[in-house]
């Protein structure tokens, strides 16, 4: 199970593709790492 996070300021609830893809916005990581990561998540 993926666990959920809020944001502090909104208060909306997240996931863990949210976190990788806001990683990707800020230039933290690329595009050819999320899909690695995605499709790790639905391995494990």
């Amino acid at each position: 199970r993926l666990a959920s996070t809020t944001t502090s300021t909104s208060g909306e609830l997240r996931c863990a593709v949210d976190h990788i893809l806001e990683a990707e916005k800020k230039g933290e990581i690329n595009e050819d790492n999320v899909l690695y990561i995605v499709e790790n998540i639905n391995v494990a």
